[in-house]
């Protein structure tokens, strides 16, 4: 999948997405006047996901590195109402932080000055902003917590293989050196 198309893509996503949650808010509307109201009709263009989860999929299915380019094609109007959305995959519980995370950085990098002019867009980005450090801070955690647990795991093997030389154990280079000097700080 090419930038242009992926950006198609993500376009596409997000007018389904937006034609979905117009449908479903009319049939709110009519739910209101009427309890008798039939929901409407299921997308299978959609495959049974919601708006949310629609729209997520689209951007994971852009390749890694045809991502910034494909967001650099997205017009403006297309951006905001991804950033949107990015603070809803956080609310949902998505395990995609770091593909949020990545998406938001270059939404607000390529169309930062449009952003900052647009009164509508900073609740939206401050709430964004909290969910993402929240998100990316248990991410830090978890992260510390793995490597204490490794340096741990390190450590018990040293003991139990009875190293009397680090060196021999561990060869030489940088990776010697970055994993001595970190047992040493603990």
């Amino acid at each position: 999948m090419d930038s242009v198309s992926a950006a198609d893509s993500i376009i596409d996503g997000l007018e389904m997405a937006a034609h979905h949650t117009e449908q479903w808010k009319e049939h709110e509307v009519e739910k209101a006047r009427n309890e008798n109201a039939k929901p409407p009709p299921i997308n299978p263009m959609m495959l049974g996901l919601g708006a949310n989860a629609y729209v997520l999929r689209s951007v994971q299915s852009v390749k890694p590195a045809d991502l910034e380019s494909a967001l650099l094609m997205l017009p403006f109007n297309d951006a905001l109402r991804l950033i949107t959305y990015l603070s809803k995959w956080l609310d949902d519980g998505a395990a995609q932080i770091e593909l949020t995370c990545r998406v938001a950085v270059l939404l607000l990098r390529l169309h930062h000055s449009q952003l900052v002019s647009t009164p509508s867009a900073r609740p939206m980005l401050q709430q964004l902003r909290r969910r993402l450090r929240t998100g990316v801070q248990g991410l830090k955690n978890t992260l510390g917590f793995n490597l204490a647990a490794l340096t741990h795991l390190q450590r018990l093997n040293l003991e139990k293989s009875n190293v009397t030389d680090p060196d021999n154990y561990f060869g030489s280079g940088a990776t010697k050196k970055k994993l001595m000097s970190q047992m040493k700080s603990d």
